[in-house]
């Protein structure tokens, strides 16, 4: 999205078109490099750079399903990131006299009932909005009655991965590390596990559920950073109303769909501080081939291409609007 906001903008020069209104670039550290580089210092060092009455961002996608473009997403909302960090510590000692209290086998055992703990289902507004447009525009029953709050209906749609991300706080442990070697019991034992709150929900019950599933006070249970919510952004007419329009003129009968999504972008910085931000991006994905943060992660040729027609077009719309913005690819 780089690249694509800086051909758009080249290209609206190159045509002489002036905006009436101030456009706001701001290329940063993306969210994978902590919160103390891009968006965060920005707003909390630089507000006065930033300080828009909305903003354009990574996070919302088209979706490819069945060899058709099915939806065009605008993220409002999006899940709150939690890593925490497991640890047992051990009294170590050669490995020839093996220890009942070996940390491993504690922390292994704890992880264990961990990852059969599955949080409470909950549907939130922005999910209940995509739930319902989708059961319309599928014709699905399940996704139709979760939305009226049918939670039984729900519970049959959380059989799919994604679905069950959309509902629930997931926690999945994505690290390990014991011992210092071959022959001597390990000193210790840590994993790290990686959580997504549902918008609304406390961190601090989270964590406590965490302790709870464990039921192990040897294992120490510590956030690695401190969680900090963000409201979601509205859905002002100006700003759908906008993306609907381009939308239908590149893919006719294409609906676009509020979406909170699953992973985390840096617009949950300016949502924080008070600046709406609207994930869309008009590339299109293939919801059967996902590959984000995997070795292989890459997008088609095709939809690059059209992406980049498509926030031209959309940065046109908006360049009107009465109110100062910000486009922010990574935030």
């Amino acid at each position: 999205m780089c690249a694509l906001w800086l051909a758009a903008l080249v290209r609206m020069r190159r045509e002489g078109f002036v905006p009436d209104r101030d456009l706001i670039v701001a290329l940063t550290a993306d969210e994978e490099g902590g919160e103390h580089n891009g968006a965060a210092w920005l707003v909390e060092h630089h507000r006065e750079l930033v300080d828009a009455g909305f903003g354009l961002n990574e996070g919302g996608y088209g979706r490819i399903e069945g060899g058709r473009r099915a939806s065009n997403q605008i993220q409002v909302a999006e899940k709150l990131p939690l890593p925490v960090r497991l640890e047992v510590a051990g009294r170590g000692g050669h490995s020839a006299l093996p220890a009942a209290d070996n940390p491993i086998d504690r922390l292994a055992a704890g992880i264990a009932r961990l990852a059969g703990h599955r949080f409470p289902l909950r549907i939130t507004e922005a999910v209940q909005g995509f739930f319902a447009r989708m059961g319309d525009i599928g014709g699905n029953d399940d996704m139709r009655h979760a939305a009226a709050g049918d939670f039984d209906a729900a519970r049959r749609l959380a059989a799919n991965p994604y679905h069950a991300a959309l509902m629930g706080t997931t926690c999945v442990l994505t690290r390990l590390e014991a011992g210092e070697a071959d022959n001597a019991l390990p000193l210790f034992a840590r994993a790290t596990v990686d959580c997504r709150i549902l918008p609304g929900e406390d961190p601090d019950q989270v964590l406590e559920s965490i302790r709870a599933v464990l039921d192990d006070p040897l294992i120490v249970v510590a956030p690695l950073t401190t969680p900090r919510s963000a409201p979601p952004s509205p859905l002002t007419p100006r700003i759908v109303g906008a993306v609907e329009r381009v939308t239908t003129e590149l893919w006719p009968g294409v609906p676009v769909l509020p979406v909170m999504t699953i992973g985390a972008t840096d617009s949950q910085h300016f949502r924080r501080a008070g600046i709406p931000m609207y994930g869309v991006s008009g590339l299109f994905l293939d919801v059967t081939d996902a590959r984000a943060h995997a070795p292989d992660e890459r997008i088609g040729v095709e939809a690059f291409y059209e992406a980049g027609e498509f926030l031209y077009r959309l940065l046109r719309e908006l360049a009107g609007a009465d109110e100062a913005g910000v486009l922010s690819p990574e935030s």
